[in-house]
């Protein structure tokens, strides 16, 4: 029987936006791009999840990638406003899911600047039972330590859990722990595939 639901955020009940950020920094596509595959797109980005290095030396690694558009790379990663927007569906969803009986969880690589300069994009949470985001455990997933904290701090079994990513890697990593994992692609496939999956266990 299902009880939980948990939600990863990213690219699932929030867009990030970083292509607009840019474009609303004034930079053309050709610097966009080049600051996307300093900072957006860098491997050390994961840094920033992690949330064990201050937020400087992160953006330090990312002015190493490419030291010429150092200015640049500062002033876009100062403000950070405009990165995530909250999806139209993911608070009726929610509501919907807490109608419905299951307890609502998040479970999120997020770094804390993030978190602080986007509450509203994040609003979703009032009406949830809780979560984790990765900076605050120093555990990303799709490493096992971060779904076995949710796991344990809320007392969840995984086999009355789904989990909702769009990453494949991190929805295995789910089920390797025995959390039944959809891959998100869409609001509507998504709630078509909990419905069938729920249909199933009964």
């Amino acid at each position: 029987m299902i009880k939980n639901i948990i939600f990863d955020i990213g690219e699932v009940l929030v867009d990030f936006t970083y292509r607009e950020h840019f474009a609303n920094l004034g930079y053309k596509e050709y610097m966009i791009e080049r600051l996307i595959r300093a900072t957006i797109f860098n491997p050390s980005w994961s840094e920033y999840d992690l949330g064990l290095l201050p937020d400087e030396e992160v953006v330090q690694l990312f002015i190493n990638s490419d030291p010429e558009i150092e200015k640049d790379i500062r002033r876009s990663m100062e403000n950070c406003h405009d990165l995530v927007k909250m999806r139209d569906f993911a608070i009726p969803w929610v509501k919907e899911l807490k109608n419905r009986g299951f307890q609502v969880f998040f479970l999120s690589n997020y770094y804390e600047k993030l978190i602080r300069e986007n509450p509203e994009a994040l609003s979703f949470r009032e009406y949830m039972d809780g979560g984790v985001f990765s900076c605050h455990i120093h555990a990303v997933k799709p490493k096992p330590a971060i779904y076995e904290h949710l796991l344990n701090k809320y007392h969840l079994k995984a086999e009355e859990s789904v989990f909702f990513d769009d990453r494949e890697a991190n929805v295995n990593a789910a089920n390797a722990l025995g959390i039944h994992g959809i891959i998100f692609s869409s609001y509507k496939q998504a709630r078509d595939d909990l419905d069938r999956l729920i249909l199933s266990l009964t």
